[in-house]
């Protein structure tokens, strides 16, 4: 899995027509320097698969060499060794071609690289004895040695990891994976080679022992890479370079860890993946790799009754499948949701026999480790108490003991001293604790009187309130009845006057039902104080228009307004607009605007508009009327309970108080314009999204 994950990052090419191939080798027959053949031969080798490319890249490393292209070089060198990696016979040659490069970082990153892939694919060979030898050996090295170099360290931190991922989930292998990356990450920016190795080698590492926060890290670590590949490429004009298989390889392991992300990052990660399958012809071929993806998806979407046909039909091909582990474990966790025991028992004896034997692997390497740690820590020691014994010598006991004699005489004066005064203060505080404690019982006894009064105190208010709201809530049903049957019979009456009575009636009886109007709303306002106060009241917010919400106002309001009293609506003649929020409660708190600048108001206009912003993150109600205004030093008392400016005028002085309690409620504020002297200006502000 460490092999193919980093081999993706350097050879991640789609084939071209043989068409396409035919134009450029006519190109490269007619380059003239070898610096236009470099660039030509970097297209023709994206265009080849597999089996093709050795001759292409050997010849890509000689023009380069003539051309001085050391990039170049060093790049077809990455991707032989990724080549070349399971023929041990090759490393030397490919160490004889990084050396024809002249040294310099990128040289030394290089023969790193390739020596680092040949240690890797070396352990598929040793034996578990051997391995866990050259593991303790390599871990003893590394503690003990202070003259190595970057690149030495590297070089073992690489196999200590790689040890450490094969054999055991130990929390040690965080620790040194962590160090090898500080490492990696001092090499210069564009050494690539080195730093896709140890990222592939991270990634499957953490995934292996479910460290998903630290995997999805990497994986993000990886896409960085593929962009720099990326660009690197199309700097040399390599138009034909792609990374699906890097990209689909990363979106594929977020899938696995998606306990750790969000439902948008899992839905963002599979729609990249349908979106390489669509677009990547080899890629849309590869059904299985396609269904291992939409297993974890199905998975991270709970679905699980849908992934556990797909993952018994990936399990046929057995330990070979590629994160064969992951695959199981996502068994047991559907079987387990979906109720089928028998895929349960199948999963969980197959986890069961892998912990048995990484049990019997940790053993072995912990006690490689703490052997290795009992080593270090044995050479230390030793050195220690060899100083020791040097400054023993160097050092004259008689005056050493004259000295020790005279501090322990100091000390033991001192101490008697602080003894004896510790004593007298003692004695000082266990005096004042006693008052103290009497003190104190006494405040205990008063609080728990004054408490048990407080107590009933409090019961007696909430019988009280509740006799209120009781009270309130009876007294108001039985008024709202008797005023609608006023307003009823008074219109009843008009309709049975005689025609000639009929207009002088219908002038008393729409008197009788604006001031009816008046009285519910006063007793409503009265009824939706409490839930206002105590947040009962709950917003609804849908999709609602504009234009609806204020005429309803208008129309609600319009029978108050004096004769000489004109209400104009600035919005009248544009579009309507929809916004998101609680219509009812908007209306509401524009009612009680209108209401209000219809009572103080005698002639002149109300003029009533809105306004949304750029952004349409909010809208801007004003009303603004040509009544008698707010007196200086009023601006805000007129928002406080019952405050009237004029206590002569109708109301209860709620509505303002209502309405800004609501327009809080809905997110927004409402204020007096204070600058605005010719009436009065409220600005009502709401967020509509």
């Amino acid at each position: 899995m460490l092999i193919v994950a980093a081999l993706t990052l350097c050879i991640n090419v789609q084939a071209q027509t043989p068409e396409t191939i035919d134009s450029l080798k006519s190109e490269l027959a007619k380059a003239t320097t070898p610096a236009d053949s470099v660039a030509i031969l970097h297209n023709l080798y994206d265009c080849f698969y597999f089996n093709d490319r050795k001759p292409v890249l050997y010849q890509i490393f000689e023009t380069a060499e003539r051309a001085g292209d050391y990039r170049s070089m060093l790049e077809v060198l990455f991707v032989l060794t990724g080549l070349y990696q399971y023929e041990p016979e090759m490393e030397q040659e490919l160490l004889k071609l990084a050396n024809r490069v002249p040294e310099s970082e990128s040289q030394k990153a290089q023969i790193l690289y390739i020596k680092l892939r040949y240690q890797i694919s070396s352990l598929s060979t040793m034996s578990e004895a051997e391995r866990q030898q050259k593991l303790h050996q390599a871990l003893k090295e590394y503690r003990e040695e202070s003259s190595f170099d970057k690149f030495d360290r590297i070089s073992y931190l690489f196999f200590i990891c790689i040890n450490l991922r094969n054999l055991t989930d130990s929390r040690l292998l965080t620790y040194y994976l962590q160090e090898l990356q500080g490492l990696v990450e001092e090499l210069p920016e564009d050494e690539l080679p080195v730093r896709s190795l140890y990222y592939s080698l991270a990634r499957t590492a953490y995934l292996n022992n479910g460290l998903h926060e630290q995997a999805v890290k990497t994986n993000e670590r990886i896409l960085q890479l593929v962009n720099q590949f990326d660009k690197f490429h199309e700097s040399q004009g390599r138009i034909f370079r792609n990374y699906d298989g890097s990209l689909y390889q990363c979106y594929h392991d977020m899938l696995v860890c998606a306990d750790v992300l969000s439902d948008e990052d899992i839905d963002m990660s599979y729609n990249k993946i349908l979106n390489l399958i669509s677009t990547n012809p080899r890629i849309h071929q590869d059904k299985g790799l396609q269904n291992r993806s939409r297993i974890f998806y199905l998975m991270a979407k709970k679905r699980y009754d849908e992934a556990l046909p797909l993952i018994k039909e990936q399990l046929k091909s057995g330990p070979a499948l590629q994160g064969y582990i992951l695959f199981v474990k996502a068994l047991v966790k559907a079987a387990s949701e979906t109720g089928d025991k028998e895929a349960l028992l199948y999963g969980s004896e197959i986890i069961n026999s892998m912990y048995k034997e990484r049990l019997n692997a940790r053993s072995d390497v912990s006690l490689s480790e703490l052997q290795t740690i009992y080593d270090v820590e044995s050479l230390k020691g030793q050195n220690k108490d060899l100083i020791i014994e040097n400054q023993r010598i160097d050092i004259d006991s008689r005056q050493q003991t004259i000295v020790a004699m005279v501090i322990a005489v100091l000390v033991l004066i001192c101490v008697l001293v602080w003894m004896i005064s510790m004593f007298l203060h003692s004695r000082w505080l266990a005096k004042r604790l006693f008052a103290s404690n009497k003190k104190l019982i006494e405040e205990r006894n008063a609080l728990k009187e004054t408490y048990a009064k407080l107590i009933e105190v409090r019961d007696k208010a909430k019988a009280a309130e509740r006799i209120k709201n009781d009270f309130v809530e009876n007294m108001s049903e039985e008024i709202r009845v008797p005023l609608g049957a006023i307003v009823e019979y008074s219109h009843l009456v008009t309709d049975f006057a005689e025609e000639d009575e009929r207009a002088y009636i219908r002038e008393y009886a729409d008197a009788m039902s604006v001031n009816t109007d008046l009285l519910i709303r006063l007793v409503n306002d009265v009824l939706d104080l409490p839930q206002l106060e105590s947040g009962e009241l709950s917003i609804h917010r849908s999709p609602s228009s504009v234009k609806g919400i204020c005429n309803f106002a208008i129309d609600l309001v319009k029978k108050h307004v004096s004769p000489n009293v004109k209400i104009i609506f600035a919005n009248a003649g544009q579009p309507d607009s929809i916004i998101l929020t609680d219509p009812q409660r908007v209306e509401q708190v524009l009612i009680q605007l209108l209401t209000n600048a219809a009572k103080f108001t005698d002639r002149g206009s109300i003029t009533f508009g809105y306004e949304i912003s750029p952004q349409r993150d909010k809208i801007t109600f004003t009303l603004t009327d040509t009544g008698i205004g707010v007196p200086r030093g009023m601006e805000e008392k007129i928002f406080e309970r019952f405050a009237k400016i004029d206590p002569t005028t109708q109301g209860n002085g709620l509505g303002l108080y209502i309405g800004r309690i609501l327009a809080t409620m809905l997110g927004g504020s409402l204020k007096l314009d204070g600058n605005y002297r010719a009436g009065a200006r409220f600005v009502f502000t709401v967020p509509i999204i």
